[in-house]
């Protein structure tokens, strides 16, 4: 629903709302016709259910990555994504560190300022130009973006081969992952199940009258393309 500021009232019988920020609890109603607007007035008699990036649970997504990379042989894995203020980021880094030190492996982990395509190929670029020693055989990137812009460093600046000389995954699986140079194994987390579950909760909600706000966790799942070996 779009607010029309011109409207003298709105009712509505709950929000959705998914804010990216960091802090879940903080969302600017100000545009919403004011602080004393109506719509205000009765989104505060009822249901609003928030959704933000911690609702997936990042860690089980790391440790599966994980899982993925080291039954294909992976013995040097490493973490590309930051900044580390971001939940969703520091969750998935947990969950590889988790998953790698149980299987007594180190995982070297090179922060970016944010998740784009060009923050991927940038540090992308610096991990290619790493000696055999010391370059990761397998990278795990916080998003797809950022390992869609470390594939393309592996292709414009160096001869190492995809998935053979460095597996690679990402992470939330965006339409363009099937269609990328190599195409990307990725960890889903699904947006329809995420939709559904909240609009259910919602209405469940305004069905009894009562607001009980929970917090629910989902748990993402692996999708194997080509950028990372068989198993």
């Amino acid at each position: 629903m779009i607010f029309d500021q011109n409207l003298p009232t709105v009712s509505v019988s709950g929000h959705l709302s998914c804010p990216n920020v960091a802090d879940r609890g903080r969302f600017d109603w100000s545009g919403y016709n004011g602080a004393a607007s109506p719509v205000r007035r009765q989104l505060a008699q009822q249901c609003v259910l928030r959704s933000a990036p911690d609702d997936v649970d990042g860690a089980a997504g790391g440790r599966t990555a994980l899982d993925h990379l080291i039954a294909g042989g992976c013995a040097k894995p490493a973490f590309v994504g930051g900044p580390f203020t971001l939940p969703q980021v520091s969750d998935r880094a947990r969950g590889a560190r988790e998953r790698a030190a149980e299987s007594d492996l180190d995982l070297a982990v090179f922060e970016t300022d944010e998740l784009t395509i060009l923050a991927g190929r940038s540090i992308g670029e610096r991990i290619v130009s790493l000696s055999e020693e010391e370059r990761p055989d397998a990278v795990f990137c916080a998003n797809d973006l950022l390992a869609v812009g470390f594939m393309q460093a592996v292709v414009m600046f160096s001869a190492l081969r995809i998935p053979e000389d460095l597996a690679l995954i990402g992470y939330d699986d965006i339409d363009y992952a099937f269609s990328t140079i190599v195409p990307l194994t990725s960890i889903r987390q699904s947006a329809d199940l995420l939709g559904r579950t909240a609009v259910e909760s919602l209405l469940a909600e305004n069905a009894s009258g009562e607001q009980t706000h929970r917090d629910q966790k989902f748990t993402p799942e692996l999708v194997v393309r080509q950028s990372t070996k068989n198993v």
